[in-house]
């Protein structure tokens, strides 16, 4: 297939077939999530539903390539519709104007995967627990400024690896890989953690720290969020890190 020949040369017929029977719910129009339906459905999926509920607005022009000025005024998710399905015919696209951040059940049984874009860390931790009631994964996208973060909930991931990758021939060895929600993610000791944590973590955490405070997890202004991140960048500056210690 011509449409899918770089893919195809890079992962193979049987990962593209099992690509091609996936159905994505995106809850949230963003910047963010609008570059995640691009590669979506330019990649092959079977399905890709965008859930969001608020009209666009002069702003959302200089995030989402898929918006013009002529859509101001409309639903976001419905606005973008037709420029992402013709990105790719094979895919089906379809738009819901219901609330992005309560999702029906109906809508997470009938998908594979759930992609959740917010400012909020509330929000995304509840859509996570949602999406592991229904067992599954989950990607939740949060942007701040020059900062963003993609969070992967894979909830009980098979995999297989060859431990001698290096060299010819060899077997393949056939793993298991049990994630975490963001809730626990985010509040795990950094020290005893694998890997070096990135600083943006102290962020996320005074962050969420912020949002618990009453009145203030779905209602988040410019200014509180400056606020809240000039509190963020002094706990970045102040706490060593994992290594330094």
């Amino acid at each position: 297939d011509e449409l899918y020949d770089r893919q195809l040369r890079l992962w193979g017929v049987q990962v593209q077939q099992r690509i091609s029977t996936a159905r994505i719910l995106i809850c949230g129009v963003s910047g963010i999530s609008s570059e995640v339906c691009k590669n979506l459905v330019l990649t092959g999926v079977e399905a890709v539903t965008l859930l969001d509920d608020q009209l666009v607005v002069a702003s959302d022009l200089d995030a989402n390539f898929f918006l013009t000025a002529e859509d101001i005024g409309s639903n976001r998710a419905c606005a973008m519709l037709d420029r992402i399905r013709s990105l790719n015919p094979h895919v089906h696209v379809e738009a819901s104007e219901g609330n992005p951040f309560d999702v029906p059940g109906e809508l997470l049984e009938t998908h594979h995967v759930l992609f959740a874009s917010s400012q909020s860390l509330t929000t995304l931790e509840r859509l996570n627990n949602r999406a592991r009631d229904h067992k599954l994964p989950f990607f939740g996208l949060g942007t701040f400024g020059s900062a963003a973060f993609v969070f992967a909930d894979l909830v009980g991931h098979r995999f297989t690896e060859n431990p001698n990758k290096d060299k010819q021939g060899g077997h393949t060895v056939s793993k298991q890989m049990t994630c975490v929600p963001l809730s626990d993610a985010i509040v795990a000791d950094p020290h005893a953690l694998p890997k070096r944590v990135h600083r943006l973590l102290m962020f996320l955490r005074a962050l969420r720290e912020y949002e618990r405070e009453p009145g203030k997890a779905m209602a988040v202004c410019a200014q509180q969020q400056v606020d809240a991140i000039k509190a963020a960048t002094c706990l970045l500056y102040t706490s060593p890190s994992p290594r330094d210690s």
